[in-house]
């Protein structure tokens, strides 16, 4: 999809954004956004086709502009695969934990829409496995990850463990930061994946993150 352009573009995405989160998407009326954006809803219509065509745009330009695309352009300067893989883990956390509205749309709504939703966002949600997968793929090379488990597989474990975590964050009625999360998630990882042939079973801090990148 063609990245949108116009002043009032921003302004809608944020009134969805909080409009979706409060009351849902399928319960959102254009009327209702516009309303919130402050904007005549006739206005709406200049930039989006409907209400489908807003959680699209909302989806791609924060997971693939936001997200996505600064973790690909940061990745090649961890060169150690363990700390790409780290930085994954830190990146996602501190990405979804810093805005709660939209998690909740992304891990929420945007589950309950139509099958053309999720063929339109086909091509995001492939480059998040594409960046996961790259890195499995570069441990193995160094030999740091184990090489019995496919590179799909390992990225299903990833993906689905983050994903998982961050749906339990969104939903939970304890108040925690998200962050905090970091450290046990990536220990999960690198038990689960480390390469079993030189090293015991065990999780070795490698001195702090900060200090090696």
């Amino acid at each position: 999809m063609a990245k949108k352009t116009g002043e009032k573009v921003p302004i809608i995405l944020q009134a969805a954004k909080e409009i979706f989160a409060q009351s849902g998407y399928h319960q959102t009326s254009i009327a209702a956004i516009a309303k919130k954006a402050g904007i005549a809803e006739g206005t709406v219509y200049i930039y989006f086709e409907n209400k489908e065509d807003i959680l699209i745009t909302l989806f791609e330009t924060t997971i693939r502009d936001e997200f996505l695309n600064k973790l690909e352009n940061h990745l090649p300067f961890f060169k150690d695969a363990n700390l790409a893989l780290y930085e994954i883990v830190r990146a996602h956390f501190e990405f979804f934990g810093k805005d709660r509205q939209l998690t909740r749309v992304i891990q929420i709504e945007l589950r309950q829409t139509t099958p053309t939703f999720i063929e339109a966002i086909k091509p995001v949600l492939k480059k998040h496995s594409v960046i996961i997968e790259e890195v499995i793929r570069k441990g193995q090379e160094q030999g740091v990850f184990r090489k019995d488990i496919s590179c799909r597989n390992a990225r299903k474990l990833v993906f689905g463990t983050l994903d998982e975590m961050v749906t339990c964050w969104v939903l939970s009625t304890k108040e925690y930061d998200l962050f905090e999360m970091v450290e046990p998630a990536y220990k999960l990882f690198y038990q689960a994946l480390m390469n079993l042939s030189d090293e015991p079973l065990v999780y070795k801090k490698r001195g702090s993150y900060e200090n090696q990148i």
